[in-house]
């Protein structure tokens, strides 16, 4: 008893003696977080030697004490009621100060060495993708539609008739598209910007790059060893979903990336409750659906997530008596702190979703064009007719059985990998959960699209497993060797499985189907550029610019369908396209508003053309009397690579370079 009143300077056991130890208590527990925030953390220690001496006092007061002041309350034993007020506070301010350490707690110190092995690890790895991506763009043209379509909506931003920033549509998200912007700036000095769709080359190249990073990151976190985190590297650049769609301009890059960083940082916040954390996964998330859509199912199950584990962290321990029976007060605290932790997460991307489709609703009158509109991915899906030669049981349960299969086929020890991760309990488990919520839910809506029919069956959509693989290969890092290696040679598989389909396309997989068969023809002495949706565009953008009588306006077609002619165009300016401002009234009356040409592709294609919607019969007829047919490109037999350029019959006035509120005409 002497030697801990000593310590704490304190007299006689009485209620003032026991109301000073508190004080004191309450003195070294502000101390100690505030030396934990200047980053002493050796606050750490000391407020666990703070815990036990608030104890050893609390016994040894509640030993002998004897209240003698009358008008106090009867006597009591502290010692032998652990639950009696005094105490119960006493520990609660212990409790606080923990919890509060907990928050300020910085994410794991990297080494420097492991820094500069990332900036190596990016700067290789966007060489790779970059020349990769150069030579199939340069040599063969395999750079697929969706990618070069992209590049004419953010050169769409930058020139033609009438260049704006909403000229890169609502259909598809934003963000690849405006990445692209600056760089085809570029195109005025340098064709091949947009022409060899070298400006998309250089945005997958970059975030492919830094999912290489990302990735090395999150293993370091994770406890991976360096073998361990370079192995896993290495063997899923080597997958072509990763290698291809971080060479071909595609919109996979920069999405996996954002996911990745939303993975990590919501692992960090698990593990510190380091709001900053919190925060940028809820940036990244928004960000992530500004690149895919499907990424509203990662914000939804993301939020439920936070707010369970937000919810469970703050749960009274009722264990303890220490802490008390939960009351109301600690129920009202529990739910503002993880009504907090939803909010900080969710106002990020929910505003990013809001403002988008306000944007588009304001715009176009659409809020979710991608559903409604007749460029959307359902309408195309639809107007592609069936798919039997890809899918061969067209049933709901027969698309979604195929799309597990190529689940399988891209990542087949997934199933493994996570059954080691959550039975080992040297792994921590929260990391598991996150790589499941991040990179599990776009796998489930995938799923529910293809029973739906709603998407294309391609092989691209399972990169997704590609990723939850790699990341929890990486959590095996603290469990035995064993376990260890078998993290990453369960990677294996999946590399060799889809390897054996890049030749032939079998199971959707056309990107590699296509690209690998180009580049062994180019190395055999061939030419596959000639017959590309980029290699087409160039021949026609060429015989089009050298007409006699073309200026700008003069031309107009419908970029969904001719955005290959488009990229490659010397003088964009010549089109009248469906971003101009005008293109309703001059589509409605081309003669009218003096357009001189009119190009659509072979409505077999199976694209929506808003040039023949608005003059059914135009191919059918041969011009329908509007226009007649002055060149042609392609055969009738392949609609993909058929192109019709008409000349319209009586022009009325002058072309229009740019749009104008005179919509009267000559």
């Amino acid at each position: 008893m002497e030697g801990s009143t000593a310590t704490l300077g304190i007299g006689a056991p009485s209620r003032a003696a026991l109301a000073q130890v508190l004080d004191e208590l309450d003195r070294r527990v502000s101390d100690s977080t505030d030396a934990l925030a200047q980053g002493e953390h050796r606050a750490v220690d000391r407020l666990a030697t703070l815990r036990d001496d608030l104890a050893r006092t609390a016994r040894e007061l509640g030993a002998d004490v004897d209240v003698a002041d009358p008008d106090a309350a009867p006597p009591f034993a502290l010692g032998d009621d652990p639950g009696h007020p005094a105490i119960v506070d006493a520990e609660r301010l212990v409790r606080e100060a923990e919890r509060s350490m907990r928050r300020s707690t910085p994410a794991p110190k990297l080494t420097m060495g492991s820094a500069a092995a990332r900036q190596v690890a990016f700067v290789a790895a966007f060489t790779c993708f970059l020349g990769l991506g150069w030579l199939i763009a340069r040599l063969t043209g395999e750079i697929p539609g969706d990618a070069v379509s992209r590049v004419q909506a953010a050169q769409s931003v930058v020139a033609g008739r009438d260049p704006h920033l909403e000229a890169l549509g609502f259909i598809w998200g934003p963000f690849p598209a405006l990445f692209e912007v600056p760089l085809l700036w570029l195109r005025q000095w340098w064709l091949p910007m947009s022409a060899d769709a070298i400006a998309a080359v250089i945005v997958s190249a970059a975030f492919m790059a830094g999912v290489v990073t990302q990735l090395l990151r999150w293993g370091e976190e994770s406890g991976a060893r360096a073998w361990m985190r370079t192995g896993v590297v290495l063997i899923t650049v080597a997958h072509p979903l990763i290698w291809l769609f971080g060479a071909n301009g595609m919109s996979e890059a920069c999405w996996l990336f954002f996911l990745v960083v939303v993975a990590r940082r919501l692992a960090l916040w698990c593990e510190t409750d380091d709001l900053r954390h919190l925060a940028i996964a809820g940036m990244c998330t928004g960000a992530a659906y500004l690149v895919r859509y499907e990424s509203a199912a990662v914000f939804l199950i993301a939020t439920a997530f936070v707010g369970m584990v937000t919810f469970r962290r703050w749960h009274p321990r009722v264990d303890d008596p220490a802490f008390g029976e939960p009351h109301w007060d600690d129920d009202r605290d529990r739910m503002r702190r993880t009504l907090l932790d939803v909010t900080l997460f969710a106002l990020p991307a929910a505003g990013c979703i809001v403002l988008w489709a306000f944007s588009s609703w304001v715009i176009i009158g659409e809020p979710f064009a991608q559903f409604t509109s007749e460029y959307g991915n359902s309408a195309i899906v639809k107007a592609a007719g069936d798919l039997g030669m890809v899918v061969p049981d067209a049933t709901n349960l027969g698309r979604a059985w195929f799309y597990l299969v190529q689940v399988a086929i891209a990542a087949p020890a997934l199933l493994v990998m996570l059954a080691v991760a959550l039975g080992s309990s040297k792994v921590r488990s929260s990391r598991v959960v996150v790589a499941l919520v991040v990179f599990g839910s776009p796998i489930a809506v995938q799923l529910l699209f293809s029973y739906q029919g709603s998407t294309f069956p391609w092989f691209r959509y399972a990169i997704g497993a590609v990723m939850l693989s790699a990341v929890l290969a990486m959590t095996l890092g603290p469990v035995a060797l064993s376990g260890r290696v078998l993290g990453v040679v369960a990677l294996v598989p999946g590399l060799v499985l889809t390897w054996q389909l890049t030749s032939d396309g079998d199971f959707g997989n056309i990107d590699a189907g296509r690209t690998i068969p180009a580049i062994s023809e180019y190395l055999d002495g061939g030419n596959p550029k000639e017959d590309s949706i980029i290699g087409i565009g160039a021949t026609i953008a060429s015989e089009i610019d050298h007409l006699p009588n073309v200026a700008p306006g003069s031309i107009m077609c419908d970029a969904a369908s001719c955005f290959g002619v488009l990229v490659n165009a010397p003088r964009p300016d010549l089109y009248v396209i469906p971003a101009d401002r005008d293109f309703e009234p001059l589509v409605a009356d081309p003669q009218q508003f003096g357009v001189r040409y009119l190009l659509v592709q072979n409505p077999a294609s199976g694209t929506n053309d808003a040039v023949q919607n608005a003059h059914p019969g135009l191919w059918e007829d041969n011009g329908k009397g509007l226009a007649t047919i002055v060149r042609e490109w392609g055969e009738e037999d392949d609609a993909q690579s058929n192109w019709r350029l008409y000349q319209i019959a009586k022009p009325r006035g002058l072309p229009r370079p740019h749009p104008t509120e005179d919509l009267t005409g000559p």
